[in-house]
């Protein structure tokens, strides 16, 4: 009799055992028949700003750039400078033997010199012979006073002063072509020659038109250089520049000045302010797009032209209706979230817009303040009961 007392009270208590493991909460915060609540994270739908931007690439490039070619051909004589130095503006970078070029200013400079002085001669005999012709003229104007008054005849008039006259004014009349285009045409050539000859000269000395870093190098010394070929660049890289391009709906929404934010992913994690400086009146004709510059400083020089630069451009700013992106399911070609009323959830189709990856824009299917479930969405159904945690837990 014990014994079987004793038997049936185990098997009250394996059975005791067995519901009460039943009705405890599984990994899943389900009971048994699916009607625990869910923990999940949610989210009340409110207006905002959903980052309705773009972002456009492009390629850096030296804010000012100078790629320096020969004006004459002719062998290295000098390199001064070499990848990465620092230049000013002026500055002598390479010189190009100019014996032949020194030789030819120096004949020119004597012809100038010599045309100079026959000019001055010309000017001083001139000037004589103004001087003669003004007092033979005023002698020959009183012969006739004399003549007239008959203090004098008519051949002593003629001998003493109007043969006087004729003569100098003769002399005048010449010196004065002389000193006019003859003598001036000279000089002018001589000058314009010297002028050619100091500009040879000069081409044979490549100076930088700019401040800023020797970027290349392309001859050595001795070495022949011609005018078809480069032999040196200039940039200056306290500034740089990226050059992007962007479609017909952005262009209108972009001011020069305004300020936007540039990533350049090989030299930082960061980003870098740059400011619109140029903003194309008219689309490329093969793109259909509208180039844009953004200016960003660049003191450190770690901008290098040639890099690759993404450039964040703002959007119209505008508040709508959104909620957090894993908020949005999609099944069957629809869209829906699940709202929790009453603790339970309500599976709502809703229609999307855009999105900035974090956020999307709710267009219909749901109003300020519901609140839908951000976080399990997948392990949710229509009628669940949700267990709001808090975010991050």
């Amino acid at each position: 009799m014990k014994k079987r007392v004793f038997f049936i009270v185990a098997v009250l208590l394996a059975a005791g055992l067995l519901l009460t493991s039943g009705c405890g909460i599984n990994p899943n915060n389900k009971d048994a028949g699916g009607n625990g609540p869910v923990a999940a994270e949610t989210f009340k739908a409110r207006m905002g700003i959903v980052g309705d931007g773009a972002t456009v690439s492009g390629k850096l490039e030296a804010l000012e750039s100078a790629v320096l070619v020969p004006k004459i051909a002719g062998k290295v004589a000098t390199i001064n400078v070499d990848i990465g130095s620092k230049v000013s503006a002026g500055d002598v970078l390479l010189t190009l033997d100019a014996k032949e070029l020194a030789a030819a200013m120096g004949q020119a400079e004597a012809a100038v010199a010599l045309a100079r002085s026959a000019r001055e001669q010309a000017q001083a005999s001139l000037e004589l012979a103004r001087a003669d012709y003004e007092v033979a003229q005023s002698n020959f104007e009183r012969g006739k006073l004399l003549m007239a008054q008959g203090a004098i005849s008519q051949s002593d008039f003629d001998n003493k002063f109007a043969l006087l006259y004729r003569n100098s004014e003769a002399r005048y009349r010449l010196a004065r072509e002389q000193a006019g285009s003859g003598v001036d045409a000279q000089y002018s050539q001589a000058l314009a020659a010297l002028q050619l000859a100091r500009a040879n000269y000069a081409n044979s000395i490549i100076t930088s038109p700019i401040s800023g870093v020797v970027t290349a190098k392309n001859i050595k010394l001795g070495e022949m250089a011609s005018t078809s070929s480069q032999v040196l660049s200039v940039d200056n890289l306290d500034k740089v520049v990226v050059v992007a391009s962007v479609g017909e709906s952005q262009v209108n929404q972009l001011t020069e000045g305004q300020e936007v934010e540039v990533k350049i992913a090989v030299v930082s994690n960061g980003l870098f302010t740059g400011k619109i400086t140029n903003i194309s009146y008219a689309a490329n004709q093969l793109s259909k797009s509208y180039p844009v510059k953004i200016q960003i400083e660049n003191p450190g020089h770690v901008l290098k032209p040639g890099m690759f630069a993404e450039v964040r451009l703002p959007g119209s700013g505008a508040e709508v209706l959104m909620v957090p992106r894993e908020a949005v399911s999609s099944k069957e070609g629809k869209q829906y979230v699940f709202v929790v009323e009453n603790g339970l959830a309500k599976k709502s189709e809703v229609s999307c817009g855009k999105s900035d990856g974090k956020n999307i824009m709710i267009v219909s299917g749901l109003k300020v303040g519901d609140e839908v479930v951000v976080s399990g969405v997948e392990d949710i159904q229509e009628g669940t009961r949700i267990a709001v945690k808090p975010a991050g837990s």
